[in-house]
């Protein structure tokens, strides 16, 4: 059974508020990372801004629509163009470029750049937790388009155990089926399991599967997640 420890949830700095969490009371034999925004910093506001003003859009109209269709994309129900082609419907815009394929492709690649501001700490804590023998995976919705984007820049095996992009396998989080696949690579059950986030909805899944969990919002979870999987200070 998951033990909670609201007692050594940290407070956020700016509210005041408890940043609550659940975790076992003893390291885990597994350690499962979303990508965005665990992995990764904030999804670069400079490439959001570019990829708006090259289709004449506001950055609330551009991430309006860049969401609409996401489910899909990660999903993998279409390849990129199709994706970018609907967020363009959506924006009400057709291209007057001469070759429109090469602003989906641009588009594609600067999505790619957005997602590539790495949080250096928490990869250091993945690849500290194979020297430590906990196995290791990143479980992310995420397009295929972006994980080859990904793995050109680094190899995610290199860090990671089992590497389940919800693309690939048909299956988005907060599908128990695709928290299910993760853990069979690992060869671990749920309560043995670690599972780290910075969606809500996905958090809740995973705790109602029985894994322990870290609902990470930012830079103040890495020494939560340290702590959490037994590292020293």
């Amino acid at each position: 059974m998951v033990a909670a420890v609201p007692h050594a949830a940290p407070q956020d700095a700016r509210t005041g508020r408890l940043i609550r969490y659940n975790t076992g009371v003893a390291p885990p034999r597994a350690l499962i990372l979303d990508y965005g925004n665990v992995l990764t910093l904030p999804q670069a506001p400079d490439v959001i801004a570019a990829m708006a003003s090259r289709l004449g859009a506001t950055v609330d109209a551009f991430n309006a629509a860049y969401w609409e269709h996401r489910h899909g994309y990660d999903l993998g129900d279409y390849t990129a163009r199709e994706y970018w082609s609907r967020v363009l419907t959506s924006l009400r815009r057709r291209t007057e470029e001469s070759d429109e394929r090469a602003l989906l492709d641009w588009l594609t690649a600067r999505d790619g750049d957005s997602w590539m501001r790495y949080r250096e700490p928490v990869w250091e804590i993945a690849q500290g937790a194979r020297t430590r023998h906990i196995a290791s995976a990143m479980l992310s919705n995420m397009s295929q388009e972006l994980a080859a984007h990904i793995r050109r820049d680094r190899p995610l095996e290199r860090w990671f155990g089992a590497v389940i992009i919800s693309a690939e396998v048909r299956c988005v989080k907060p599908d128990p089926r695709i928290y299910r696949l993760c853990l069979a690579r690992l060869a671990v059950e749920p309560s043995e399991a670690l599972f780290v986030d910075d969606r809500p909805e996905n958090v809740r899944a995973a705790a109602a599967l029985g894994m322990q969990t870290v609902h990470f919002t930012g830079d103040d979870h890495v020494a939560v997640l340290r702590a959490a999987v037994g590292e020293g200070p």
